[in-house]
Order: C-alpha cells, then sequence, then structure tokens
C-alpha cells in the first residue's frame, strides 16, 4: 500500500534517518573508513544492482531466496545486492584481475535483503568492510580481525568481544570413514541449525568416534582460549580437524602478538556457512545487542567462481547495529552482573515451565499466581517474563531475552534464529495429520489433490513437500477441527496431546509430522557474550529434568 488515510507510505522493513540519527550513521561509516584507509586498504565502490546469476554463484540458498529480483528492459535479470563481497569478487576478478596482489580494499553502501514482513528483521542496511585479496597466509587473517576491533573501537562501539572459530571444524569431526553420508547429513543440518536436541538425537546410535561424539554434543559451548585447543584435540583421529585446531592455534599466537587475547575468545562450536567460508572465521559481539556486530573470515574458494582462483579474507560490519549498541549502552539491565532474562509462554506450558525454574533454584517458589497480572518478575538474581508463546522466539531471537521456554511446535513455525539447546521434558504433544473418519485420507489413501486447514502452515508445508503432495494449505486460526465437516478441508494438521477433541469431532489421525515438547532456546549474542550464566542455567535445568525422570 503505496498510501494509508491519504498520506505516503514507507514500505515495510525500510527506515528513514532523519536529523540527527542519520548524521551520526554517517559519521559512524566515515569512522570506520578512516580506520580503513590508515591500514592501507583503498576504497572500491560497485552498484547496488547486479546480474542475478553473479550474486546467485557467490551466496548460499538462503541468501539467494532473499534477493529483491527484477527485470531489466532487455529481458535480463537483476538482483539487488544483499551483501557486497561478491560484487568485490567481481570486480577483482575483472578490473583488478592483473593485481597487483595481495590486494587491500574496503568499502561501504547499502545493502537490501526481501524479508518477510513483521519479523523485526531490516531489509535495508549499511555494511562496511574490508577484503584482503591474494593473500594465503594466517597473518592476513590476523590483520583482518585486528583491523576489524580498531575500527569499531575508533567509531565508539563499547564492549567488543571477538569470537575466532574454524569452517573445517565442525564439518570434519564427522568425516571419519565409519560416518555413513545419511547421519552426516542429518547431523550437519542439526547443527546448522543450532539444534543440540537434535544432534544429539542424529547421533544416538552412530558410529561417530568418542572424541568426535564428545564435542559435536558440546559444540555451544567449545568456547575458551587457548587451552581449549589443547584440550579438545585430545582423542581426536581425523587429520582435517586437528589441522584446522593448529592453524587456529597459530592465528591466537598472531592475535597475540597484536596484544588482542584480552579481546578474542576461541569458538570451536560456531556455526557458520560451511559451503562458503574455508578457513578461520570471527564475529564481533556487544553485550548491547542480541546480534553479531559483523563477521569475517577466509574465503578461499570465492574468486575462482568469477575468474582466476585467489586466496581471499575480509570482514564485514554491520553499521545500523553499531549505531544501535552504541544507543542502547545507557539502557541498565534489570538484573545484576550473572542474572539471565528468562521468557516463559503463557497458557499450556506456564505451570510446567515454572514448576522446572523453581525445583532447578532459579526462580525460588515461582508458580504461575506469582506474576498476578505483572508481566515481569525480579526473582533468584535473573527476571522472568511472560509472554505469549509464539512470542517467545521473537524476543529472544531479537535480544529482548537472553533465553526462553518454548514449545518445539512453536519453534517448527517460527524459523528464528536461536540455539535450541536442551529437551525440557515436559508439555509433550504431537503435530499429526487428521481426517473425518470413513474417508479415503482416513483409510491412508492419499488423494491426489488436498485440501488441508491448519495452524501451523510452515511444518504442513514442509512435510507434504518431502510426500511430494501437492497440498493446499489454508491457514486458520483456531477451531480447526471444524473445517472438515463444514466442506472447508479435507484434514487438517493439528497438535493434539490426548486425541479427545479430534475423537469428538469425528477425525482419526492419519500420520504424525513430530514430537512437540518444551525446548530451552537462547539468544544467538548472548550464548556468546553471557555463556557462563548461560552454561550454568541450561546445566542446571538438565540435572532437574533428570532427576524428575529418575
Amino acid at each position: 500500500m503505496s498510501t494509508r488515510d491519504g498520506v505516503a507510505a514507507r514500505p515495510g522493513g525500510f527506515r528513514d534517518w532523519l536529523p540527527g540519527a542519520a548524521a551520526a550513521r554517517r559519521a559512524l561509516t566515515g569512522r570506520l573508513l578512516d580506520t580503513f584507509a590508515g591500514a592501507g586498504y583503498q576504497l572500491i565502490d560497485t552498484p547496488s544492482v547486479e546480474y542475478a546469476d553473479t550474486v546467485e554463484r557467490g551466496v548460499g540458498a538462503d541468501a539467494q531466496d532473499e534477493l529483491f529480483r527484477f527485470m531489466d528492459a532487455d529481458g535480463s535479470m537483476l538482483a539487488l545486492v544483499g551483501e557486497r563481497t561478491v560484487s568485490v569478487a567481481r570486480a577483482v576478478a575483472t578490473h583488478l584481475r592483473h593485481g597487483p596482489f595481495p590486494l587491500r580494499l574496503c568499502y561501504a553502501g547499502p545493502v537490501v535483503r526481501n524479508r518477510a514482513l513483521l519479523g523485526g528483521r531490516r531489509r535495508e542496511a549499511m555494511q562496511a568492510g574490508c577484503e584482503l585479496v591474494g593473500d594465503a597466509g594466517l597473518a592476513a587473517d590476523a590483520e583482518c580481525i585486528a583491523l576489524a576491533v580498531a575500527a569499531l573501537d575508533a567509531a565508539g562501539v563499547p564492549g567488543i568481544q571477538v569470537d575466532v572459530s574454524h569452517a573445517g571444524f565442525l564439518p570434519s569431526l564427522l568425516a571419519g570413514p565409519d560416518v555413513d553420508a545419511a547421519t552426516r547429513a542429518r547431523v550437519a543440518t542439526a547443527l546448522a541449525a543450532r539444534d543440540l536436541v537434535a544432534v544429539e538425537e542424529a547421533l544416538a546410535g552412530t558410529s561417530v568416534g568418542a572424541a568426535e561424539h564428545e564435542l559435536l554434543l558440546r559444540f555451544p559451548a567449545l568456547r575458551g582460549g587457548r587451552e581449549l585447543l589443547t584440550s579438545a584435540s585430545a582423542g581426536l583421529r581425523g587429520e582435517p580437524s586437528l589441522r584446522a585446531i593448529e592453524e587456529l592455534g597459530r592465528l591466537w599466537d598472531l592475535l597475540g602478538e597484536r596484544h588482542l587475547d584480552d579481546r578474542v575468545q576461541i569458538d570451536l562450536g560456531a556455526v557458520r556457512d560451511w559451503d562458503y567460508y574455508t578457513g578461520p572465521t570471527f564475529e564481533l559481539f556487544s553485550g548491547d545487542l542480541g546480534f553479531p556486530l559483523g563477521a569475517g573470515g577466509r574465503y578461499d574458494r570465492l574468486l575462482e567462481r568469477f575468474g582466476p582462483a585467489r586466496p581471499a579474507t575480509g570482514f564485514v560490519v554491520h553499521v545500523d547495529r553499531c549505531h544501535d549498541a552504541m544507543g542502547r549502552r545507557d539502557d541498565a539491565r534489570s538484573v545484576d552482573g550473572s542474572g539471565l532474562r528468562i521468557a516463559v509462554p503463557t497458557g499450556a506450558l506456564l505451570a510446567g515451565a515454572c514448576a522446572l525454574l523453581d525445583r532447578a533454584g532459579i526462580a525460588p517458589g515461582l508458580c504461575p499466581d506469582s506474576f498476578d497480572r505483572r508481566l515481569q518478575l525480579s526473582i533468584g538474581g535473573n527476571e522472568v517474563i511472560t509472554v505469549r508463546p509464539t512470542d517467545v522466539p521473537v524476543y529472544v531471537e531479537m535480544g529482548a531475552c537472553d533465553c526462553g521456554i518454548v514449545g518445539k511446535d512453536v519453534l517448527w513455525e517460527s524459523e528464528r534464529d536461536l540455539y535450541e539447546i536442551a529437551d525440557l521434558g515436559f508439555g509433550h504433544c504431537r503435530l499429526v495429520v487428521a481426517a473425518p473418519e470413513g474417508t479415503a485420507l482416513a483409510r491412508g489413501d492419499w488423494p491426489a489433490s488436498l485440501r488441508i486447514a491448519t495452524k501451523y502452515p510452515h511444518s504442513a508445508r514442509r512435510f507434504f513437500a518431502a510426500r511430494g503432495d501437492g497440498a493446499e494449505l489454508i491457514k486458520l486460526h483456531g477451531s480447526v477441527e471444524l473445517a472438515p465437516s463444514a466442506g472447508l478441508a479435507d484434514g487438517v494438521v493439528d497438535l493434539v496431546a490426548t486425541g479427545a477433541t479430534l475423537r469428538a469431532n469425528r477425525l482419526v489421525e492419519v500420520a504424525t509430522i513430530g514430537e512437540s515438547t518444551a525446548r530451552l532456546v537462547v539468544n544467538v549474542a548472548s550464548m556468546k557474550t553471557r555463556s557462563a550464566p548461560v552454561a550454568r542455567l541450561a546445566a542446571t535445568l538438565r540435572s532437574a529434568v533428570e532427576a524428575e525422570r529418575a
């Protein structure tokens, strides 16, 4: 809608930067570029529009899905750039293919991504970054990390923490000859989703080596200093994983020579784009924001997609996130330094969540009546807030809460970027396909054309796509069980605990899509910047769950 009540409207996900904020953003970008230039990086400007196939050659499937595409006058498909490294790689492969190498290039400019509306994620953002092309040495990686830190310091962004990892480490733990391709794919998918519960399930009964198995089960907590590299290497058999650890050790020493060892953490469990990065990677965090402020790493295979192969490393700084972090520095947390802000869901899971937090000593005495119309409580050194179940992943992903308790069924639908680190064992239910008694679908005869009513369209779409069925989905917000008897749908996809509601409406279960229980989820940045209290919380809740089961 271009107008609303006669007033010109702005598209969702985009922002007007007004006087004051616009000047601060421009000044922040300028300080970053000045720091880059002072380190010998030359400014390069590339267009905000590329041929779509050029961008697709350099980014993964998820980034391709977020491209704004449109057609040129000659019929060529174009795309607005969602990141600028690919454009720099194209420029190096064409205009700068003769060097001189190594090339040190920097840039700043807007990027645009076609993200879903109302998700709280920006669709346009300012990025600034550097690319060092033609140097394969670890000294180049250390240079980029040090420059990123120096730039954020010069820009006035407070409290920067650097997490250094290696793109080859986690995948190499699955590279042994005893691990079949199907297991490798299942575990890799679970790792990419940051889902420790799914990692545990995928590893159960496999032939992954003992040392590798233990490290994979600890992937969210594989953080520390140089000593972590020594302990992690014990018992490893694979040469690729040992080589990754050795490279990180040498990189740590190089960063120490640059006096950065007090700003750097090794994160062996970091989840990055393993098809893109080829060596050391890093992320920049601040305790003031729930998202990374920047990220980078080595990508030696990108340039060969556009011309001659050349090693490369670099990084991007998310300027707008840095602006947000600086603005939030003065916002005081209502919990002490070791406490956490925990979101719990209203409704069916509230009693179980309160009972678990009480039993574990996290929030002593907490019960549903404790809130008494209040939405926030300070208890046991933590802050507990209540929100609708579907809002828990939003509060956690956006950094408003460090962690939360939520049903797996909500996570299936939310598609938020979170760590899922524990199955809390209560609130069990099933997501099922159900159909009216006596129908062909109820007998297991799946018609070629189906109309399915559901409150869970994402889960239903994945299920029917995996079957190869072209079901037409109808999203409802309540009383799904009425849809078949009213002639609206052939069947339903719904959540059931006992199945009593289905039976009351003469529906029978046809297939189970998934089993759901309450899960502990953690914000990505909180997992890095508040790792000690998060680890204590997770361990305490796990112990309480295990004691209850015993």
